[in-house]
């Protein structure tokens, strides 16, 4: 028998098993033996399809990520840990192909080690003695630890052009239709359930509605979120569209694809999403040193600048309440909630600078609020993602932080100035200039580690990590 068709046997054998359970469960005409069944007849060809083919499920796990956040707002089921139990069974898959095959890794580089010793020194905060409480740990522990695993996934699966190209058109389909529906949202108004959602909860009320409108979520559940999302995507996509050697027609798609995820993150009412396009393009002016970009960008800043700085009320479909909050956004020092920003990381900092370790993960935030409301942190406003991780992991995590970012974009311009291929060299740039937006945006909001940001940017890095080892290696398949 052939040795490659063992495996399919063994799996085969263990489908037909299972089923004949599936079948006995459903047939004892039991509520649980009914949800076991229906539990077990979607996960087990979902199970068998991710051993079979590790790439297709690490693309589902990522439409997956876009669509988690929105589904939670129907069901309360733990979707997040089963989020978490899809990335270590994507890593446990990924690890034995790697010794069944006697292939490594390519993690011999400053960034793949400072991602395992961002996890080490997380999973050691448990020891925290400035931590109120273990079970704070725990909740917070899985969105650090557990989703980074899938940067190691990603170096393994986003390893050729025909991967990663797969993985950019899921991203700017998913993207798309994220920006599509906000769009919706906007001018359909919300639906019914969605208003009602939102009225369910006064805080939530509160977010979501100023000046008389609601501000849009799409099928996620908060407008930062999405208009983040909208944002990265947005400067993904545009760089796309600038690059060499592109069809006409694909360019055309790639801007078109950008202005409608502009178009539809302004309804979101994110300020911070407001800065990150320019943010974006900045960093693509100044990798590219092309004349025609520099042009081009040249006209898209002065057309934004002449908006802001002018006194219109209106353009087009946007009204004086985008404008001004559009406006607002590039003259922080006007904007309430950035000086109350201001005040809350001027009265932490003597705190960070005491607490070397932090306060422990999960000290700020609902975590806290939930756990540990009687402590100082839980009652801390943050709104930064770096000034949590000052916070919570204290001056040393933080600067083990920011490392792992300086290498992450190291590697990314290692990689697009030792390339020698236009295509690969565009996709580089759109990679690193939607990760100067992010990093941005952290800045002002806790960013990358909410879904799917946090798997967009770790799936990501793993593609930049796999292609600068092949690249100076002279391994990459031509196109």
């Amino acid at each position: 028998m052939n040795t490659t068709s063992k495996p399919l046997i063994s799996i085969l054998a263990i489908v037909i098993v299972c089923c004949l359970g599936i079948g006995y469960l459903i047939g004892s005409n039991s509520t649980l033996g009914v949800v076991v069944g229906a539990g077990l007849l979607v996960g087990i060809p979902v199970v068998v399809i991710y051993a079979i083919y590790p790439f297709y499920g690490l693309l589902v796990t990522f439409i997956f990520s876009f669509f988690l956040l929105g589904i939670l707002r129907f069901v309360d089921i733990p979707l997040g840990i089963l989020m978490d139990a899809i990335i270590i069974y994507l890593f446990v898959i990924m690890l034995y192909g790697l010794i069944s095959t006697k292939q490594s890794l390519p993690i011999q580089n400053p960034l793949s080690i400072l991602f395992i010793v961002w996890i080490v020194y997380n999973i050691l905060q448990i020891a925290n003695p400035a931590a109120e409480a273990t079970v704070s740990w725990v909740f917070s522990i899985r969105s650090i630890a557990f989703t980074m695993l899938i940067y190691f996934v990603s170096i393994r699966y986003f390893a050729s052009y025909q991967n990663i190209r797969t993985y950019m058109f899921v991203l700017l389909i998913l993207a798309s239709l994220l920006a599509l529906y906000g769009i919706v949202q906007e001018f359909n108004g919300l639906s019914g359930w969605e208003e009602a959602w939102v009225k369910k909860d006064k805080m939530r009320y509160n977010l979501f509605f100023t000046n008389w409108k609601y501000r849009k979520f799409s099928f996620f559940a908060d407008p930062m979120t999405f208009g983040v999302t909208c944002a990265y995507s947005g400067v993904f996509a545009l760089i796309l569209g600038f690059g060499k050697n592109i069809k006409t027609w694909k360019r055309i798609i790639l801007f078109v694809a950008a202005g409608i995820m502009f178009f539809s993150m302004v309804f979101s009412g994110t300020r911070t999403a407001y800065v990150m396009p320019v943010a974006g393009l900045v960093f693509y002016v100044i990798l590219n040193n092309n004349l025609r970009v520099i042009i081009l960008s040249s006209i898209l800043f002065g057309a934004g600048a002449g908006i802001i700085l002018s006194p219109i009320k209106s353009l087009g479909p946007l009204d004086a309440n985008n404008l001004e909050r559009i406006r607002s956004a590039f003259m922080p020092t006007q904007d309430a909630s950035f000086n109350v920003r201001l005040k809350n990381q001027a009265m932490i900092q003597p705190y960070i600078q005491t607490h070397p370790l932090g306060g422990g993960l999960g000290s700020t935030g609902m975590t806290a609020g939930k756990f540990t409301p009687w402590t100082m942190l839980s009652q801390f406003q943050v709104d930064s993602g770096f000034v949590k991780i000052g916070v919570e992991q204290g001056t040393i995590g933080l600067l083990i932080y920011c490392l792992l970012w300086f290498f992450a974009f190291k590697t990314g311009i290692d990689a697009y100035f030792n390339s020698t291929d236009e295509k690969l060299k565009t996709i580089i740039a759109a990679i690193l200039c939607m990760f100067f937006a992010v990093i941005v945006a952290n800045y002002a909001q806790e960013v990358v580690t909410m879904y799917p940001t946090s798997i967009v940017v770790y799936c990501s890095m793993g593609a930049l990590t796999s292609f600068n080892w092949k690249i100076k290696n002279n391994l990459l398949p031509k196109n």
